[in-house]
């Protein structure tokens, strides 16, 4: 595979993230990147909010930079 085709590759599975599962997407993204596992780590509700309580906590994160309004 050309260095071309890879940034394709990665460009349509970024692009892919304004439809569909967030989850899938995400793992589709690793996957085009060459990680590939079986590991997930499931939210029990797949919100932002339910994201940040887990993995963010009190430490600094810039929403605005993260568009999480979006």
């Amino acid at each position: 595979m050309t260095v071309e085709q890879i940034k394709s590759n990665i460009k349509e599975a970024l692009q892919s993230f304004a439809k569909g599962n967030l989850t899938e997407k995400s793992i589709e993204l690793f996957e085009k990147l060459g990680y590939v596992t079986e590991r997930r780590a499931h939210l029990r509700n797949p919100t932002f909010a339910e994201f940040k309580d887990t993995y963010i906590g009190d430490k600094k994160f810039d929403e605005a930079k993260a568009k999480t309004k979006d």
